[in-house]
């Protein structure tokens, strides 16, 4: 009876055993790739992932909870790429090490990823990592050795680490040489800086990188058309820079891009850029240049951007100088048109996107009138491209507006407000109207603009309303007048055909004799 304590404390062992032999037995035992001494992998241009530990084979269908691996002193994985391709990359993800005993110093890691410039252990070192730290690491070598060594007091099923591999034909640039020279035409063309600075031009495939190991890179942009006075034009659509140390402080910016109004950096500077600022900028001279200063410390991945350039010129215009004066002479059946801003130019006007009229004006005043002056005016709008006004159906918010007056000054009554895309057709009560065209000032200069079609009209006639009662009356007293006469005459004519009395008139054969008889009277 004594032992039976013992003998339900060794029953209880046995059962706990059972219970750790199960739970044992349900977590794969599994291999590691690592067994096979050394781990190739092919490097192309797609990016391939790779996660350790990596089960074997037979292995790789259980679900990771029961995946376990065997201890692993050591792994080798070799990255050999394309022969058509000059660079490798490695960009860990994640990396789950202990990190160094002496912080900073990688050389005390315990567990450690050891990666060589070659495919053995004698090559060069790239680089160690442990702890958290996960650099992106390249190399222009044919191999990229990368030895995993764990620490044998070190629970080995804890330790893991990801990366991403892929290869780059890296192309030389021509930065850091001569200034790399493009021509502005009147369309416009587009530039990118990592595929334009190349000495081979590929485009549209991610595996093709361009050099930037340069310090400053210079781009100038010159105009080079038929006429002599364009200018040229710079859009930026894409700045990767780093920003400016200090925020809105373009002078404290490592990587920037300097625009010079000229040729050469004497020449005035234009603007800084930086961070993700993207300008518009326009040249007073013939030519822009752009000149990339590149901080020491940055990596070239870290720069590029892009624009598009042309070159414009532009002509000066009648507008905000005068008023501009147009005469309606064809009536209902023909008509004029007129075409804002092509018609306000005071040179004739091309139809090529070089020109553009000035950007400094504010107003237009252009008069219409016709060819007589007893007839009035009619516009019939046809394009108006103008921003709607801020409040909607509300056209006094309008910025970007068109008035016009029934006369021919702002003082004569308000026909009409024209902002948007409304499009109404305009008739004069007078002779002439006034349309004056204001631009708002956040307006862009070039993308403004309407057309109308414009014709005399006959004008009614009308009488002052003291003339209206003088030509009343002298027609009533003509009426009156003419009526006493008809009366008068009636009058006159009843009496001379009034019968006299007993009076008869005798006809004798001969025509020169007539003998009157006059009967006596009966007497009583």
């Amino acid at each position: 009876m004594r032992n039976k304590p013992l003998l339900i404390d060794l029953q209880k062992s046995a059962l706990c055993g059972a219970v750790l032999l199960l739970l044992v037995a349900s977590l794969t035992e599994g291999a590691s790739l690592c067994d096979q001494k050394l781990i190739q992998k092919f490097v192309f241009i797609e990016a391939e992932n790779y996660t350790f530990p990596e089960p074997s084979e037979h292995n790789v269908s259980l679900p990771p909870p029961t995946q376990r691996y065997e201890n692993i002193s050591a792994c080798e994985m070799l990255f050999e790429r394309d022969e058509r391709l000059n660079t490798v990359r490695l960009a860990f993800g994640h990396v789950g090490l202990d990190p160094p005993e002496i912080a900073g110093d990688y050389s005390t890691c315990r567990d450690k990823i050891v990666l060589y410039d070659g495919n053995t252990t004698h090559a060069p070192i790239l680089s160690t990592i442990c702890g958290g730290r996960a650099p992106t690491i390249e190399s222009n070598a044919t191999f990229i050795l990368l030895v995993f060594v764990r620490d044998p007091a070190s629970i080995h099923s804890d330790r893991t680490f990801s990366l991403t591999y892929q290869g780059f034909l890296d192309v030389p640039s021509l930065c850091g040489r001569t200034p790399i020279i493009l021509s502005a035409f009147s369309f416009p063309k587009s530039f990118n800086f990592l595929e334009g600075t190349a000495e081979t031009y590929h485009h549209g495939y991610s595996w093709l990188r361009y050099k930037a190991d340069f310090a400053t890179c210079g781009i100038l942009v010159k105009s080079l058309t038929y006429d002599s006075a364009a200018q040229v034009e710079l859009a930026f659509r894409n700045v990767d820079l780093a920003p400016p140390e200090t925020p809105g402080d373009y002078s404290t910016c490592r990587d920037k891009i300097v625009l010079y109004d000229g040729d050469t950096t004497s020449a005035p500077i234009l603007s800084t850029i930086c961070g993700g600022r993207i300008p518009t900028v326009e040249s007073k001279s013939s030519s822009i240049l752009v000149v990339l200063t590149k901080d020491s410390a940055s990596s070239p991945s870290d720069i590029d951007f892009s624009l598009t350039f042309q070159a414009f010129r532009y002509i000066p215009s009648l507008c905000g100088q005068e008023r501009i004066e147009e005469t309606a002479f064809f009536g209902p059946l023909l008509s004029s048109f007129f075409y804002f801003p092509e018609d306000t130019y005071s040179e004739p006007y091309s139809a090529s996107s070089l020109y553009r009229y000035e950007k400094n004006i504010t107003t237009c005043e252009i008069l219409i009138k016709p060819s007589t002056s007893s007839d009035r005016v009619q516009l019939d709008f046809k394009t108006v491209e103008l921003d709607p006004p801020e409040i909607a159906g509300d056209y006094s918010t309008c910025r970007d507006k068109i008035v016009l007056y029934d006369g021919d000054s702002t003082t004569s009554p308000m026909l009409s407000t024209i902002c948007g895309g409304r499009r109404p057709v305009i008739e004069s009560d007078k002779n002439n109207i006034l349309l004056v065209y204001t631009r708002g000032g956040a307006s862009n200069h070039w993308d403004r603009g309407f057309s109308f079609s414009y014709r005399r009209e006959e004008l009614p006639i009308s009488f002052p309303r003291t003339a209206l009662w003088i030509t009343f009356c002298v027609c009533a007293g003509a009426v009156v007048v003419v009526a006493l006469g008809f009366f008068a005459y009636r009058k006159l004519r009843s009496s001379l055909h009034r019968p006299v009395n007993n009076v008869h008139l005798t006809y004798s054969n001969r025509t020169d004799c007539v003998t009157e008889r006059r009967d006596e009277p009966t007497p009583a």
